[in-house]
């Protein structure tokens, strides 16, 4: 691993070091890929000898809403690929880092030995390998999976944002070890509860009217929306409450789960949360339940312990490393494990204030300088290894910390 450093030490180089932050999320959309990009963004801006741009590769929103729903995805990869291939002409760089090892592939136009990726997780491989009872992907899928681990192949270094990603990496991608750093997510500063501010404890959760619990997720597989509602009918048929899911519109199936159940009264949605939303729910909901099958992070935990709000989650993927000892834990397929949890801490005022404090002193490893740091050793140990700066780049200046579109409408 790169050793750490203070923030100015990659001036001492006596160049400007220019960060590419390479993106396949539209410019209008939200979502983690965009938060991890905008935090990336964050730890970087004002650091001396560092300039860095944010450039989309992908289509607009707006623009994939224009297309026929069965071809959205070829168009999607269609348009970052050719977007791609003219990248190190329109945003010469000493360091192009792919934001999101999903789009790996964006790798094969860009110089291996001055590329840096970001890999979240393996999930698409994992489903191609037969881990979750799904079909296997289609066609089309099974290119992108397969060129972006060649991609990641080509990486000089690979940011893991676990261990459990790490170990994918070396396990399905036949990736060394040595190439690899893990370098986990930090909280988000908009999540984060003001110093100052009073946390909000047991018995004002549970006296407040409608008191619930909480799930923040979308409906992809992985994120086990159907158990979170198996859950909840287990719990509230021995505590009164209610269930709160934040996130995209439920899909049908999800509807339909809730109405079998007859939970259609004691469920609430709040579609597309933002931030503002998320931070309020977190610090009012009694407890946080996060059964997912697989996460190659999971922020969602950790924004639930900095509000003082109790976990609940699964052992799936990443999440027993990042909890620690802070939640309650069980297998995602155990869902009667998970409701005898959520009643121990809507039961025990003790219960829930262990978690909590526990939480509180877990946050303290995932803060924004460990993270800048992190990121910044990574930097440096391309920039020294392979002598990055070149004259050719002594004249071009970025726009500092902007996001630049590559044909965004094409």
């Amino acid at each position: 691993m790169p050793a750490r450093h203070d923030n100015d030490d990659l001036s001492r180089l006596g160049v400007i070091t220019r960060i590419a932050l390479i993106e396949s999320a539209p410019t209008d959309s939200t979502g983690s890929m965009v938060r991890y990009a905008i935090l990336l963004q964050r730890v970087l801006s004002g650091v001396a000898g560092i300039e860095c741009c944010r450039v989309s590769l992908a289509m607009k929103q707006s623009a994939i809403q224009r297309i026929p729903r069965q071809l959205r995805t070829a168009a999607h990869h269609s348009v970052q690929s050719w977007n791609a291939a003219s990248i190190t002409r329109t945003v010469p760089a000493d360091i192009y880092h792919v934001v999101d090892g999903s789009h790996g592939y964006i790798a094969h136009w860009l110089p291996p030995a001055r590329t840096i990726i970001t890999a979240h997780d393996l999930i698409p491989e994992l489903q191609a390998q037969g881990r979750f009872d799904l079909p296997p992907p289609r066609r089309l899928a099974r290119w992108v999976i397969q060129s972006s681990l060649n991609g990641l192949k080509r990486a000089t270094r690979i940011m893991a944002v676990s261990q459990s990603t790490a170990n994918d990496l070396e396990a399905f991608a036949r990736i060394d070890s040595s190439k690899i750093d893990v370098v986990p997510h930090p909280l988000a500063p908009e999540i984060v509860p003001a110093r100052n501010e009073p946390a909000v404890g047991w018995n004002e959760r549970r006296n407040r009217g409608n008191s619930f619990m909480l799930h923040l997720g979308n409906n992809g597989f992985y994120k086990n929306r159907s158990g979170v509602v198996r859950v909840f009918d287990q719990v509230r048929r021995m505590v009164p409450i209610r269930l709160t899911l934040a996130g995209p519109r439920p899909d049908a199936s999800l509807r339909k789960l809730i109405h079998e159940l007859q939970l259609d009264s004691l469920i609430d949605f709040v579609i597309d949360p933002d931030d503002a939303d998320i931070a309020a729910l977190y610090r009012s909901a009694r407890l946080f339940l996060f059964p997912s099958l697989y996460e190659g992070f999971g922020w969602p935990p950790l924004e639930a312990m900095a509000s003082s709000c109790p976990v609940v989650c699964s052992s799936g993927g990443s999440l027993p490393e990042v909890v620690g000892d802070a939640a309650f834990i069980a297998d995602p397929h155990d869902e009667d494990q998970l409701a005898r949890h959520c009643l121990s801490i809507l039961n025990s005022q003790s219960a829930a204030d262990e978690l909590v404090a526990a939480g509180k002193t877990r946050i303290g490893q995932f803060t924004l300088e460990r993270f800048q740091s992190q990121i910044l050793a990574n930097y440096e140990a391309v920039t020294q290894a392979h002598n990055c700066h070149s004259s050719a780049l002594s004249s071009t200046r970025f726009t500092d910390h902007k996001t630049i579109p590559i044909g965004a409408e094409r």
